[in-house]
């Protein structure tokens, strides 16, 4: 069981632009920043008056929980709650099941303190604070603290990662923040340099470890992804908890009143299959990222003493009863993912204008994603192609992705007829689509294409992809994934199709020969 700290903050109703966890721009949305891109991203100040988050579609002020708890390891974990109704974009969010933010501090008793993981939001931050403010547990945490390892940024996490090294002891030795290269050089981009003056950053490589007392060594293993190039995962031989990362997390709320733990059996493994399922729906579904988690599998058989116990994720339930399952379907559900089938039968549109070549250059990378799995991709450069072109080849897809870059504000022409081809479709059935553009200085062009296709009823089968002038290399992989990703929704939204037309043998219930003649009659 667990002692429960619990506080509530009412957070204020005013949209900060630009910031948050979503993957949109403008319009009161907010932006995913890849940690290639954290050094153009500026960053509010830890106590500054943004608070992170807005009236949820009732017009109620949406609410976050900071709360604490002890594990029966002694491993304390700080979890902020987010309810369903908060407001949140991004693909990862759509069961819009609420989420949670997880951190975890190990507590060892002559040696300094480890935390994982780093809240991403000011308000769950400004929230901790507040609870910790003016007690002994605070003067405690802040003078104890001697490591923060991260495994995941975005820039959310700098405020957090601030008030950890700025409000410790002026003569505490400096914090050692731990996190793979990419993670080093973006906080080198973004923190003040106040704080980096008061901390010092620790690059892990292969085989890097941590001593965190005599006998126990934690041990990291990197783990990049298309998605997550920073990634990497912890490993605890004292408790036997293998800190996860994004890796086995879930979005759904966990209030103060709930159990922090899966629980056993296959109840337990179907309260949260299908938010694991989803999230690694989302992060895990190339090879990359299945190399990515054999390395998580050969960590765990190439111990020595402690066996992983549990899992402790950035979001969702720890994960102690269904361990060795989750791990096996990730490995089941990557396999069957990246499977080579033959789909010459489908079909992609590939449609852009560029200014400039960026846009497509963006294109030809999410082409070649598509035919990495072995899909055919019709090209189509908007400046040269006609309405009636572009309805004939709407037609012809299976999905579709459009690219435009961002003049005067605004997209161009060409793009916006390619638009209205597209809304004024008589398609029954809205194929999957992706949006994607290059931009000098604000973006809208991107924004607007996904709002207007999202109001259309269009699936998005990935989050929007900007590049600020030139595409990086960084983006142009994230360009290659979502490539993949559009076929893996296409395959999808053909299984679904299928799943749908199947009878339930289950429910068949034996008519009589008169029934029969009636019904077939009445047909």
């Amino acid at each position: 069981t667990c002692s429960v700290l619990v506080a509530s903050a009412a957070l204020s109703a005013t949209r900060r632009r630009g910031r948050g966890a979503g993957a949109h721009g403008g319009h009161g949305h907010s932006r995913v920043v890849s940690v290639a891109q954290c050094a153009e991203v500026g960053v509010s100040s830890l106590l500054g008056s943004g608070a992170d988050l807005l009236n949820n579609e009732s017009g109620d002020v949406a609410e976050v929980q900071v709360v604490q708890g002890q594990m029966p390891n002694g491993v304390v974990q700080f979890r902020a709650v987010y309810s369903k109704d908060f407001p949140r974009y991004g693909e990862e969010y759509d069961r819009h099941a609420g989420s949670t933010e997880n951190v975890y501090l190990l507590k060892p008793e002559n040696t300094p303190w480890v935390m994982v993981g780093a809240l991403e939001s000011q308000s769950s931050t400004n929230e901790l604070l507040q609870q910790l403010k003016d007690t002994d547990a605070k003067q405690e945490l802040m003078s104890r603290l001697g490591h923060l390892v991260l495994q995941y940024f975005d820039g959310k996490q700098v405020p957090f990662i601030e008030a950890l090294i700025l409000q410790r002891p002026t003569e505490s030795t400096p914090l050692l923040v731990h996190g793979s290269t990419p993670i080093i050089i973006a906080l080198k981009n973004n923190l003040s340099q106040e704080a980096l003056d008061r901390c010092r950053l620790v690059p892990v490589k292969k085989n890097t470890t941590l001593e965190i007392e005599e006998g126990r060594v934690m041990r990291f293993v990197l783990t990049p992804t298309e998605k997550l190039p920073e990634a990497l995962v912890a490993f605890d031989p004292a408790t036997g908890t293998l800190f996860s990362g994004k890796f086995f997390s879930a979005h759904r709320t966990i209030p103060s009143t709930a159990q922090l733990f899966d629980t056993r059996g296959i109840a337990g493994w179907e309260q949260y299959a299908d938010d694991w399922f989803h999230f690694f729906d989302v992060y895990f579904f190339t090879k990359t990222a299945q190399a990515a988690i054999r390395k998580i599998f050969m960590l765990a058989e190439n111990l020595h003493g402690p066996d992983v116990e549990e899992i402790a994720p950035l979001h969702g339930p720890v994960i102690q009863e269904q361990v060795w399952k989750l791990m096996a379907k990730y490995e089941a559900w990557t396999e069957q993912k990246i499977r080579e089938e033959d789909r010459r039968d489908r079909e992609v549109l590939v449609m852009y204008a560029s200014a400039y070549g960026h846009t497509k250059t963006l294109a030809m990378a999410i082409a070649d994603g598509i035919r990495s799995s072995g899909t055919y991709v019709n090209e189509m450069d908007l400046e040269h192609s006609s309405a009636a072109e572009v309805s004939r080849a709407l037609e012809a897809c299976d999905g579709f992705v459009i690219g435009s870059p961002t003049l005067a504000g605004e997209m161009p022409t060409q793009v916006k007829e390619a638009l209205g081809v597209v809304l004024s479709s008589a398609a029954e059935t809205k194929v999957p689509c992706g949006v994607f553009g290059s931009f000098g200085w604000s973006g809208e062009a991107v924004d607007e294409l996904q709002s207007r296709l999202k109001d259309g009823g269009y699936p998005m089968a990935f989050d929007p992809i900007r590049a600020k002038f030139r595409p990086t290399d960084d983006i142009l992989k994230q360009c290659e994934a979502a490539g993949v990703r559009m076929v893996q929704k296409i395959r999808q939204i053909s299984l679904d199709k299928k799943k749908s037309r199947a009878r339930d043998v289950t429910n068949v219930k034996v008519a009589s020969v008169e029934n029969q003649a009636r019904e077939a009659f009445s047909k």
